[in-house]
């Protein structure tokens, strides 16, 4: 079985920029299941990811406006597939 990376588990992207080692941005986003506060099916134009925060931001068109804050903590047991043990 070939490993995803964690943002693969829960979005589709077009494109993406690396800030630094630990804060990743994703353009032309869509979600591919519920995570937080977003939904199957929301797109957004920018997803920011900053692990060392533990924030996900989701963007307005534009890129001007955070229009979504999502906190999260990484585990083993969260990112492992659905069912995998």
């Amino acid at each position: 079985m070939q490993e995803q990376l964690f943002e693969q588990r829960f979005f589709s992207w077009d494109g993406w920029d690396q800030h630094d080692s630990l804060v990743l941005s994703f353009y032309n986003v869509e979600f591919i299941r519920d995570f937080g506060k977003f939904n199957k099916g929301d797109k957004f134009e920018s997803v920011c990811i900053s692990y060392d925060k533990g924030i996900m931001e989701a963007y307005n068109d534009g890129c001007t406006e955070v229009i979504i804050t999502q906190p999260f903590t990484l585990t083993p047991e969260n990112i492992k597939e659905d069912g995998e043990k």
